[in-house]
């Protein structure tokens, strides 16, 4: 709104709005990253950049996704050392056991030329590797119960994108300039679990 001149020959990814007051440009993706990019292509890490900031979108569970997002990258430093990583039980931490059967079904390739459907062995493929996971959580939280810890959530290997909002075939951002995500992925926590608030005061997650 207020565009009132082109981009100048001398700066090409600028444009004056507003009657000339403001300058309009394009940031670079590499220090200001969406939420796709940083934390599911993993791009940065790949270039070893530092981000100037991180835009939080392509996450699942709101504010409490976003919160989680931001400690499994790092980038949260509102917490207290203590009790939120020094628990008075102590910490759990496990490897999960990710066998190649399972892992190895999967890739850019192996897509099918048109959205996932539900029928789809791919799709199975990509529930039998979460669910695999999701056992091996199951029982190390009620480890974590009996010796009263804190379980640590493990990184999580996704053989699909977890998408929300619309079809795809396997990859959300398949087709886009630029996309470099393979399968399978790391996913963050929200791509696997219902990352919900805990019953407190606090806005924690």
């Amino acid at each position: 709104r207020g565009l009132v001149a082109p981009p100048a020959s001398d700066a090409p990814k600028l444009m004056a709005a507003y009657g000339g007051s403001l300058q309009l440009g394009l940031l670079p993706n590499h220090l200001f990253p969406s939420g796709h990019l940083f934390f599911i292509q993993r791009a940065l890490h790949r270039l070893g950049a530092t981000p100037v900031a991180v835009h939080l979108t392509f996450q699942n569970c709101d504010q409490s996704g976003k919160r989680h997002r931001m400690r499994e990258g790092g980038l949260w430093l509102v917490d207290d050392v203590a009790p939120h990583f020094l628990p008075a039980g102590g910490l759990l931490s496990y490897e999960p056991d990710l066998p190649p059967e399972l892992t190895s079904r999967f890739g850019e390739s192996k897509l099918p030329p048109r959205n996932l459907r539900l029928s789809d062995q791919l799709v199975q493929d990509h529930f039998a590797l979460v669910n695999h996971q999701l056992a091996q959580l199951r029982s190390a939280l009620r480890l974590a119960l009996l010796l009263n810890r804190t379980l640590v959530l493990p990184r999580f290997v996704c053989g699909l994108e977890t998408v929300t909002n619309f079809a795809h075939r396997g990859i959300r951002c398949l087709g886009s300039n630029g996309c470099r995500m393979a399968l399978p992925y790391y996913c963050p926590a929200d791509h696997v679990l219902r990352m919900r608030p805990r019953p407190s005061p606090s806005a924690d997650a």
